[in-house]
């Protein structure tokens, strides 16, 4: 028993604050169904509002509210029901509270089918124990509004509705296969419950820290830029405080100045300073209040309703949410006060402040997707930049790095290669291979600068397999013994850059790391494929700088951009390997 009426308790706080367990439902997939619920929605609104105004003699605007508040369950019933059968129930509770000692039944028909609709989808979607509860709730306030011949058929109502709605809705939803966590049954309510209150303090905390603001603190909104012609100012608010007196003569003179004055400067520092143009305008408003006569429904003039209009929807424009809520809170409180049309003015007070805060809203997302959109067009440049270096950093490597590794290679070999050089010509071969080594050294330092980001390779048709030969009697040249093998058609394009590239680099390695050693390139093309292979034997390295790997990158690079394999690795008598497949065959 305990731990039913624990269940139904937080069955019962789940109803009035708790999340909505019911899972939500998918979008409606026929979009033209969405206007057609807005314009029956907006129907019905029209005939809430319609009943109101005959029945309860209410005013347009308080049974416009009202009517809003009646109709505003449908448009969430589909996607939060729980928070549809809340709306409903305050407007149950309001509509309550204007009834006659006359009438039998406090709510209009529109109500009553609104609620019936709202308590059918909760019966169908929520767990039993937030049914139960929200039945229990409906019935009492029946029970307390109801002549007691009536309630018994109104329960009776309630207890099918609910009934049939959750038997449906077990079979449909098939809530017997559905674990208890997703059918809601075993809700971690406390955690939720205490982030629901730590949230509630965090937004009257907040709500708090904005009013100290909008009393006393400093505008949070972005001042704009200065007038440039100033003097426009001063015709302005002479004639704004002309018109001021001539419509208020009912107040003594000294005072009509003093108001003509701040409502008029009020609208000068509007521009910079709109929560100062607010403040000047509320000091205006409740001054001006205190000279109203008994036959007077409204104690402003024209002109000072006119300046808070404009301050109010410049308020909204420019100002953060939580400042826009206390300044209409305050204009609604002296409306209230002192005014007779007070529910008109409180309706107008909110189109002004909740129209200005979306177009504000709006206009700041617009000037946001402008400085992001300005951010990516720089990250696109920046992405540009950093491309172009990779390409160049490629190409030095592959050009100027292995031109200057012969000029070292074939400077370090000529005393060896030409016998019987004199000294001072063997000193100045030397002294041109050490030149040669430290511009490389200087160029790989360049090459590591420029290789900040890795970047896809860009295909630069430059040479072509066929000037394979070139390459290789330029490394002949320089004193390496270099032998090739080239069979089938001439590849592609792309497939011969890269072909070319990959020797030129294996011939620099084996130029630089096996002094001496025999050369072996195999190029074979296929209809299916080309495949290059470049071994060298063992030999000595030569007295140049070591490598930092750009090469084999580079390689590697281009052969997986053109769908490839890239092998390199010693071999087993000592020497390396360079072994790529390119796929795809001669052009």
């Amino acid at each position: 028993m305990i731990s039913i009426l624990r269940r139904l308790g937080k069955d019962l706080l789940t109803l009035f604050w708790g999340a909505d367990p019911a899972a939500p439902l998918p979008p409606l997939r026929r979009r033209w169904l969405r206007p057609l619920l807005v314009l029956a929605a907006a129907g019905l609104l029209a005939l809430a509002a319609k009943y109101l105004q005959d029945t309860r003699h209410m005013s347009a605007p308080v049974a416009m509210a009202l009517g809003a508040v009646t109709v505003l369950p449908l448009l969430v019933l589909w996607a939060k029901p729980l928070w549809a059968w809340r709306i409903a129930y305050v407007g149950l509770l309001v509509g309550s509270l204007g009834q006659t000692s006359g009438e039998a039944w406090p709510w209009n028909p529109v109500q009553v089918l609104v609620t019936i609709a709202v308590m059918v989808m909760v019966a169908l979607r929520e767990p039993p124990g937030v049914i139960f509860c929200s039945g229990v709730s409906v019935v009492l306030l029946v029970s307390f509004r109801v002549e007691p011949g009536n309630v018994a058929g109104v329960t009776v109502l309630i207890a099918v509705l609910l009934v049939l709605g959750e038997h449906i809705g077990r079979r449909r939803f098939q809530r017997a296969e559905v674990t208890p966590s997703e059918r809601g049954e075993k809700m971690t309510w406390a955690p939720a419950w205490r982030a629901r209150l730590a949230k509630l303090a965090s937004v009257l905390r907040r709500l708090g820290w904005d009013l100290l603001t909008v009393l006393w603190g400093a505008d949070p909104a972005q001042p704009l830029p200065p007038i440039k012609r100033w003097w426009i100012r001063l015709p302005l608010v002479l004639a704004g405080v002309g018109l001021y007196l001539e419509a208020a003569p009912e107040l003594s003179n000294p005072v009509s100045m003093v108001l003509a004055f701040v409502t008029v400067l009020s609208l000068v520092v509007l521009w910079r300073k709109p929560l100062w143009a607010w403040r000047l305008a509320f000091a205006g408003l409740l001054i001006g209040g205190f000279g109203q006569t008994q036959e007077q429904a409204w104690p402003w003039n024209p002109v000072q309703t006119l300046a808070a209009i404009v301050i109010l929807f410049v308020v909204a424009l420019r100002e953060p949410p939580g400042i826009i809520f206390w300044i209409g809170v305050s204009a609604a409180l002296t409306v209230w006060i002192r005014s007779d049309n007070a529910a008109a003015a409180t309706v107008l007070i909110a189109v002004l402040l909740v129209l200005g805060e979306q177009i504000g809203r709006r206009r700041r997302l617009q000037r946001a997707l402008v400085v992001q959109s300005e951010r990516g067009e720089i990250a696109e440049a920046r992405e540009a930049i950093l491309v172009e270096r990779t390409r160049i950093a490629r190409e030095l490597h592959d050009v100027v790095a292995h031109s200057m590794s012969l000029v070292a290679v074939r400077a370090e070999t000529a005393p060896y290669r030409l016998p019987g050089l004199p000294d001072p010509a063997r000193d100045e071969f030397l002294a041109l291979a050490a030149t040669a080594r430290d511009s490389l050294t200087e160029l790989r330092r360049l090459l590591g600068v420029l290789r900040t980001e890795q970047t896809e390779p860009e295909l630069t048709p430059q040479p072509d397999l066929s000037d394979l030969d070139d390459l290789v009697a330029s490394a002949r040249q320089a004193g390496m013994q270099v032998a090739t093998a080239i069979s089938g058609p001439s590849p592609s394009a792309a497939t011969g850059l890269t072909t070319y590239r990959i020797v030129q680099e294996a011939l620099s390695n084996a130029a630089r790391h096996a002094s001496g050693a025999p050369v072996e390139v195999t190029v074979t093309t296929t209809k299916r494929q080309t495949r290059v292979e470049v071994r060298n034997g063992p030999g000595a390295p030569a007295p140049s700088p070591q490598g930092t790997g750009h090469g084999l990158v580079g390689m590697r690079e281009r052969v997986e951009l053109l769908g490839g394999t890239l092998r390199t690795g010693p071999t087993d008598d000592g020497g390396f390997a360079v072994v790529a497949t390119i796929p795809g065959g001669p052009r």
